[in-house]
Formats: structure tokens, C-alpha cells, sequence
């Protein structure tokens, strides 16, 4: 016993361990990890699909979504079809295309890039004059340096293909330094000596990796490059993959321009030129852009033309506008005139709304810009312009009633037991409020007036059942400044019964055909107050074996999915607290199972009755319980249509039909049903119980027989 008591625990703890070390790991794999204090160098501008990163002292990669920070030596990769697009602090923009991974590193007098596989392109020819930094990209034994210049980059194996579009680029390969110039190309092989070319063919744009937003579904994109010589024939192509197997154009071009229409997507573009003097073909390098759709954001707040109107203080103006999903962040441009020259106020923000307190008395004009890493700082599309109107006051809007709401209702022993809350709402720039209550709606007889700081007054004063008016006005240095609000109705009315009407007592209910448990519907006499109202259903008359419950401010409820049983309800109207003020009578009701159904024993489903010598259809079943008679139905069935030949009621499991004349050799439905009653009154049904059989008069007669004579007599 000692041992199984010993290997018992030896269990639960191994167990227990398996369990705790399990959740551990999991909760390591699954949790966001934290970069810590690791400074933050710059940030995702765009994605497209899946991009990943990961800290430099952990091994888990996450998914980064757009306008993520990329800390110190972060490293980024991108799945197929995906592009990181990552914008340094000092303005440097490099692009991440598929299947590629880096690494970022910012010293203080360089920006480091370990390119380990994929393409890149860097973009440093708008980084502002005194934050240059020497940006080295790193790539197997080879370093590429670059101050304000565009580059781009592609890893072939362990090779490395450098292309210059703009400024210079110092490559070291090896210790083997060159200078590279715009317009051309380095190729450095494993093993092999390092490769410059001048490029033959200089494209201008669309330039590397670029990206071109359109709000409509097709955009022209001008291509254009410098002038070739010794040429006799360029070719423009465009295609969809970097080998141009799925060419989408392919033409003759004139000069040194060409403009063609495209879809949203990916492309790459190149010129072909025959040579004047050999005839051969000759291509230069493709390049690829992609065309965006985003269409343009759409204003919300405030609405073209809306006017707003402040006695001192200047009012808060919300602005909202519709989502962009290229956008990093938004600029909101107000201007003095509609041609958006004379700017007021240029505010960046985050979100697609801003709210302004500082917008005084003119006529104003305003749009948002979509702010993208697609163009650094540039924006990529503007909203339409909205007209904007603020105007000061010598009067401001009068407060708004808010409770109790016009001709409202309530009991003189809720104003005894605990007041009455009167609301408003008020402009801010209003200080105190007066409210006024009276007797009269002219005001002649009021009752109380006070001044208050604030939009509530809890008034506890001798209201005895009448009808009382009030209203509210706008107070400024003790002086009422705006007219007086709507005038309110308020009655307080003498309650002393509250008066049940359904169910009645001791009524009795059950669930309806394929209703499962039955609903209750409770009901009581309309009031002059609202409420609140409790309902209460117990299954006990002293109320205090609570089953449901329910607070409402009608005079109706329903109780859905009640049991089966004998239940005692009760409504009571309550205070604001939740006190009881007058509660109703306790009422009966009792809720029954469902009547079960009634099991046909003849004529079976499906069957055939032989009438032939019979002088009755004889019908039988067994009983339902609880079932005080049933309903029988016979139909004469044709195709899809039925008429009814027959319909009886009986109190007895069986039942004869001696009309036969109704009958003939045809096809029939019976349908059974039982009922429960209580008083008179059909308190449960059965569903249908449905038997279709044939009547037939017998079999087929059998062959005729003709007798013939033996002997013919032939006159």
C-alpha cells in the first residue's frame, strides 16, 4: 500500500511538471516580443503581405504590420510577393523586395545594411543637406558606399549585381576598389574579377521600384529615358515577370517618351534597340514599378458649408475623414481661400480625425493629404475641399431639456421618496444655468429659480399632484444671455393600484407546436408613469423563491423558455434607487409539458384498406396522455391537391365512418389530433399525426367464360 502511495505521487508530480513546462513554452512561443531600450532607427512606411522581423537578441520572428519601428539590428525579410518599404531616420529610404532579408544597424557616423539575399533598392538623393551619413551596404566580402545617391542591389547566387541611377557608389570587393557612376553597372562574381559597364540605354522613369498610386482603375504611366544614339529602332516593353515571358506591350516608340495605360499590379519595363550598324539586339536593364489603388478619402466632419458660431470662447471643430490604406499618417490643410494658397494651419496627424480649438471668426477652406512611405514626405493623394464657416455671437443657443422629457408622468410617492433629477444639455462656453419651475406655462406662478454651475438639479420641494411646467436659460455674468429653452410639461399624479390584466388567475398554458418550452406573456394596466417596473416570478406565494426576474419601463414582458410548473408573479413599480413603491397582487399561472401525440394503429401509414363487404372505414389509436378529446380529418388526395371529404371529433381512442358514400377507390390523408382543455378553453394540442393509405374494392376480376353450343343451326 506504502508503495502504490509512493508511485502515486511520483506520478502527479512528473505530471505536474509536464504541465507547467508545457504552458511555459508556450506561452514563450506565442508571446510579442519586447525590443526592450533598443533604439529606434526608423520605420515601415509600406508593406505588402507578409514582412517579418526579428530583435538582435532573440531567435523568434514576428509579423510587422505598416508604420512599425525597425530597432537597432533588426533584421527584416520578406515572403513571396511581399515588399518592405523602411525609411531611416535621416531621411534614407530603401526598399525590401521579395525573398529578401537584411539587416539594419545605425552607428553615429554611418547607416549599415547587411544585405544576406533578394534585391534591394536605396533611395538617398532627397536626404536633407547635414544629416548625410555614409550608408554601407554589406553583401558577402563586398561593401557598397553611397552618400545622396539611388542604387539597387540583387544577390545571384553568391554574386552581387550593383546598378547606379543616381550620385556615385565606392564599391570594395575583395580590397579591389572602384568608383561607380550614374548609369552604371557592377557585377561581381565568386571568383571572378569585379565587371563595370556604362550602360548603353539610360531610363529616367518610371524609376527603380517605384510606386505610382491611381484612384481609378487604369492609369497612363509616361516612360521615359535619354536619347540613344547609333540606334535604328527602340522597342518599349512592358511585362509582368522580370524574364518578360508574359509580355503585355511591346512597341515601336519614337524619341525619347512613351505613355501606356495599366491595371493595378506589378510590372517591369525595358528598351530594346537594333543597332544601326550591326542590326543586332541589344536590351537595357528592366526595371520594375507597380501601380497602387487607393482611392481618394472622403470627408466627413465638419460638412461642406457648416457654420459654427462661439460668444467667447472659439470652438472645438472636429475633423474625421474616411481611411487610407497606404497612408503612414494624414496632413490636414486649412486655408483662407479655396485655391488652398493661403495656408493657416498644416497639422500631421496619426488618425483620420483631429479636433482644433483655436480656429477664430472667417470663412476657411480644408482637405487632407495621405502621407506615404510610397513618396517619403510627399503626399500621394488629396481629399476634395471642404468650406468652413465660423462666426462669433452676441447670443448663444438656448440649453436643450434633456429629463424628464416633455409631459412626463411620475408618481407623487416617487417625488416624496426620492426627488426629482432635472437635465440639460448647455453650450460649454455657458457658465451657469437658470432653471425655472412654475405653475403655469406662462410663468407667473414659479415655484423655484436657481442658478447653477453645472446641467443638473436634484429637486427634493413639495410638488403635490398637478401639472407643473419649466424651462432653462443661459446665464453670463449674472445676466440671462440666450432665450429660454422649450417650455416642458411635468405631471405628478396620485398612483394607488397597479392592476394586473394577463395571464389571469390561475390560468394555464403550455408550448405550442414545435415550440419546445413555452413563452409567457406577462401584461399590466397602463399608468400614468413609466416606471421602472419590476417583474418578479417565484415559485413560491410569498414571492422569496425567485425563478425569473426582469426590470423594465413598459407595461409588457416576455419570458421565454419557462419550465414546466406552477409559478406566483408579481409587478412592482420602484424608485430610482430600485425600491419597491406599489406592488401588484400575486398572481397564478401554471405552464404544461407539451400534450404528447397520439399513436395511429389503422389504417397505418402507407398501407391499403379493403373495402369491398365492409360498412364502415374503421379508425384507431392509442390515447395521449392527458388528452380530453381528438380532432380526426380525412382528405381525398389528387396529385398535389387535397379536399376534405370528412372531419369529427370524439372522446374515444376509436372511431367508425359509415359514410362510405364519401369513399371511393382512391388514394387518402388522415390527419389526428389531441387536445387538452381547462373550463372550456383549449389549453394544449398535439402536433398532427398524418397517415396517407389507398381504399380499394378488392381484387381484379378474373377471365371471362363464354359457353358455345355443339351444334350450330344455319337458317
Amino acid at each position: 500500500m506504502k508503495s502504490l502511495n509512493s508511485n502515486l505521487i511520483v506520478v502527479g508530480i512528473g505530471t505536474a511538471i509536464i504541465v507547467i513546462f508545457s504552458l511555459l513554452f508556450y506561452f514563450d512561443i506565442t508571446r510579442k516580443v519586447d525590443a526592450g531600450d533598443a533604439e529606434v532607427v526608423g520605420t515601415i512606411t509600406f508593406r505588402k503581405r507578409v514582412i517579418q522581423r526579428k530583435y538582435s537578441a532573440q531567435v523568434v520572428w514576428e509579423d510587422v504590420e505598416q508604420n512599425s519601428p525597425v530597432y537597432n539590428y533588426d533584421s527584416i525579410r520578406t515572403a513571396e510577393g511581399s515588399v518592405a518599404i523602411v525609411r531611416i531616420k535621416d531621411g534614407t529610404q530603401f526598399t525590401v523586395n521579395e525573398n529578401s532579408l537584411v539587416t539594419v544597424a545605425l552607428a553615429k557616423d554611418a547607416i549599415d545594411i547587411e544585405f544576406n539575399r533578394g534585391s534591394i533598392s536605396a533611395n538617398r538623393g532627397d536626404v536633407a543637406e547635414g544629416k548625410v551619413k555614409t550608408l554601407n551596404i554589406k553583401s558577402g566580402g563586398t561593401t557598397v558606399s553611397i552618400d545622396k545617391s539611388d542604387v539597387k542591389l540583387a544577390r545571384k547566387g553568391k554574386g552581387l549585381d550593383l546598378t547606379v541611377n543616381r550620385g556615385n557608389a565606392m564599391v570594395d570587393a575583395g580590397g579591389v576598389k572602384k568608383t561607380l557612376n550614374p548609369y552604371q553597372k557592377m557585377v561581381v562574381s565568386a571568383g571572378e574579377a569585379m565587371k563595370v559597364q556604362t550602360q548603353k540605354y539610360r531610363l529616367t522613369s518610371p524609376a527603380f521600384d517605384s510606386y505610382i498610386v491611381t484612384n481609378g482603375p487604369r492609369k497612363s504611366i509616361p516612360f521615359t529615358w535619354e536619347p540613344v544614339p547609333d540606334v535604328s529602332a527602340i522597342y518599349l516593353e512592358v511585362a509582368k515577370d522580370a524574364e518578360f515571358n508574359k509580355k503585355i506591350v511591346s512597341t515601336v516608340v519614337a524619341g525619347a517618351s512613351s505613355v501606356q495605360g495599366f491595371e493595378e499590379g506589378s510590372y517591369y519595363w525595358r528598351l530594346k534597340g537594333r543597332d544601326a550598324k550591326t542590326g543586332a539586339f541589344d536590351y537595357s536593364d528592366a526595371r520594375r514599378f507597380t501601380l497602387v489603388r487607393d482611392d481618394a478619402v472622403r470627408l466627413f466632419s465638419p460638412a461642406d458649408g457648416e457654420r459654427f458660431a462661439y460668444y467667447e470662447k472659439k470652438p472645438l471643430i472636429r475633423f474625421k475623414w474616411s481611411n487610407s490604406r497606404l497612408a503612414s499618417s494624414y496632413r490636414v490643410i486649412i486655408a483662407k481661400d479655396s485655391e488652398m494658397t493661403k495656408v493657416e494651419k498644416s497639422i500631421e496627424v496619426p488618425s483620420t480625425a483631429i479636433t482644433l480649438d483655436s480656429i477664430g471668426k472667417g470663412t476657411y477652406y480644408w482637405k487632407v493629404a495621405v502621407i506615404s512611405g510610397l513618396k517619403q514626405d510627399s503626399p500621394i493623394s488629396f481629399s476634395a475641399v471642404n468650406r468652413l464657416l465660423v462666426a462669433t455671437t452676441d447670443t448663444l443657443e438656448a440649453p436643450v431639456p434633456v429629463y424628464p422629457p416633455d409631459g412626463k408622468s411620475l408618481s407623487v410617492r416617487i417625488m416624496k421618496d426620492s426627488g426629482i433629477n432635472f437635465s440639460w444639455k448647455k453650450n460649454p462656453e455657458l457658465r451657469f444655468s437658470r432653471i425655472t419651475i412654475a405653475k403655469d406655462s406662462g410663468f407667473r406662478k414659479v415655484l423655484y429659480s436657481g442658478v447653477l454651475s453645472g446641467d443638473l438639479l436634484r429637486f427634493e420641494g413639495d410638488l403635490p399632484v398637478g401639472t407643473y411646467y419649466w424651462r432653462v436659460n443661459g446665464v453670463q455674468n449674472k445676466k440671462d444671455i440666450t432665450p429660454p429653452s422649450p417650455v416642458q410639461s411635468l405631471k405628478i399624479v396620485a398612483i394607488s393600484e397597479l392592476a394586473l390584466l394577463s395571464p389571469e388567475q390561475n390560468a394555464v398554458t403550455a408550448a405550442l407546436e414545435g415550440e419546445g418550452k413555452p413563452a409567457l406573456h406577462f401584461m399590466w394596466k397602463r399608468m400614468d408613469v413609466q416606471g421602472p417596473f419590476r417583474l418578479r416570478i417565484a415559485r413560491d406565494k410569498g414571492i422569496s423563491s425567485i425563478y425569473r426576474e426582469q426590470k423594465l419601463n413598459g407595461f409588457f414582458a416576455a419570458v421565454n423558455n419557462v419550465d414546466p410548473g406552477t409559478y406566483y408573479w408579481q409587478v412592482s413599480l420602484l424608485n430610482r434607487e430600485g425600491n419597491e413603491l406599489i406592488n401588484s397582487e400575486v398572481r397564478t399561472v401554471t405552464v404544461r409539458e407539451q400534450l404528447g401525440l397520439p399513436m395511429l394503429i389503422s389504417p397505418r401509414n402507407g398501407g391499403t384498406v379493403d373495402m369491398r363487404g365492409e360498412d364502415s372505414l374503421d379508425l384507431t389509436w392509442r390515447r395521449s396522455k392527458g388528452a380530453d378529446y381528438y380532432k380526426i380529418e380525412l382528405y381525398r388526395l389528387n396529385g398535389r391537391q387535397r379536399q376534405k371529404i370528412f372531419s369529427s371529433t370524439t372522446q374515444d381512442n376509436e372511431y367508425e365512418m359509415r359514410t362510405l358514400n364519401k369513399l371511393d377507390e382512391s388514394r387518402f390523408l388522415l390527419t389526428l389530433q389531441a387536445f387538452d382543455t381547462e373550463g372550456g378553453k383549449v389549453i394544449r394540442k398535439s402536433p398532427e399525426v398524418k397517415s396517407v393509405f389507398d381504399i380499394t374494392l378488392g381484387g381484379p376480376m378474373g377471365k371471362p367464360v363464354i359457353s358455345i353450343p355443339k351444334v350450330f343451326y344455319i337458317e
